[in-house]
């Protein structure tokens, strides 16, 4: 009988992640596919303790606060064969050594990409149609009647995205049935046949962020796109545009957006903040323009990532091609966490 392939979910039971993670579903999968799916009780001290620790595996499920594969870990570890992070970017979880060993790396980032766009589309329909100028939550305010005449459909808009990764894709892939009027992207990677597939139009940032109706940023957090929002650019957003935030916060330069966002000349949609959690004295909560989500958008499929992953895992051992595969170039594309946040 052939050997179960052995694999190691590398997040410890006793971390806060852990519950959110671990479901019947990804025990499920496991079983069916065939694979013995080891837990792990507390984390090894460093990057020594996972080396000792990992040399018995074929393979590893990583998450969020997983140590870097890098030379130190892999030292000597000739069995390890696929690294799946059941998350999203892999961007601090990879590295030369990785790659260089062949040792093959997939993630749920498609699943969380499809999350994410959901949250995308519905900001979009709420921000292009003025919706913050008549809808009601609760709290005690009567509904504005007067403005019911403002309402837009999106099939008037013009859609400005800047990104052309999993969840741009996915999000162009649910605006088909609107037909919006335009939509431009900005990517420093795709081609423009490659936009052209999709119906958008390829657009310097520049242009994007003076043309569109809705701005959604969605490029990855990298040493060239830091801050790369400046107040030009915000103060080129048309009058009653809908500028959108699902990417990483430091996309933009923090003290230009709130001066803008203080001028309440369009509105804004905003999953990821500075420091997280958002302080409660942070100045956005008084903003009338602004939505705030706590960092949820791509947690909609959170129990589909480690049975996504597993089920990647079985292409593998079974010699089939992988889905989504993340090449050396994909994840040098790919958001750094390490300067998602500011401290």
């Amino acid at each position: 009988m052939k050997e179960r392939a052995r694999l190691l979910f590398c997040t410890p039971m006793d971390s806060a992640d852990f519950p959110k993670l671990w479901n019947r579903d990804a025990e499920a999968a496991a079983e069916r596919l065939g694979f013995q799916l080891d837990l792990l009780r507390t984390a090894p001290a460093g990057a020594g303790g996972w080396n000792r620790l990992l040399r018995g595996y074929d393979g590893a499920v990583t998450s969020w606060g997983a140590p870097q594969f890098n030379a130190e870990l892999l030292e000597g570890n000739t069995r390890l064969r696929i690294v799946g992070h059941a998350a999203g970017s892999v961007a601090d979880l990879v590295s030369d050594e990785l790659f260089a060993r062949g040792i093959k790396v997939v993630s749920a980032n498609d699943t969380m990409a499809g999350s994410v766009a959901e949250w995308c589309l519905a900001a979009s329909i709420l921000g292009f149609g003025r919706a913050l100028e008549f809808l009601r939550f609760g709290g005690g305010e009567p509904l504005r009647w007067e403005n019911r005449g403002r309402v837009r459909s999106l099939r008037d808009a013009a859609i400005g995205i800047w990104g052309f990764g999993a969840i741009a894709r996915s999000y162009l892939e649910l605006l088909k049935p609107f037909t919006p009027a335009r939509i431009l992207v900005h990517s420093d990677f795709a081609s423009d046949a490659a936009l052209a597939e999709w119906g958008a139009e390829p657009a310097s940032l520049e242009r994007v962020f003076a043309e569109a109706d809705v701005v959604v940023l969605l490029a990855g957090l990298n040493n060239r796109n830091i801050e790369r929002v400046d107040g030009g650019l915000l103060r080129s957003l048309r009058d009653g545009a809908t500028l959108i935030n699902y990417g990483r916060a430091r996309l933009i330069r923090e003290e230009d957006l709130m001066v803008e966002l203080e001028r309440r000349r369009f509105s804004a949609f905003f999953d990821v903040f500075y420091r997280e959690p958002l302080p409660v004295d942070s100045p956005l909560y008084r903003l009338p323009n602004v939505v705030l989500t706590p960092h949820v958008a791509g947690l909609g499929g959170i129990r589909r990532f480690i049975p996504d992953v597993l089920e990647n895992f079985g292409h593998f051992f079974r010699g089939e091609p992988l889905r989504g595969e993340i090449t050396r170039e994909r994840a040098a594309a790919m958001t750094s966490h390490k300067k998602a946040l500011t401290v």
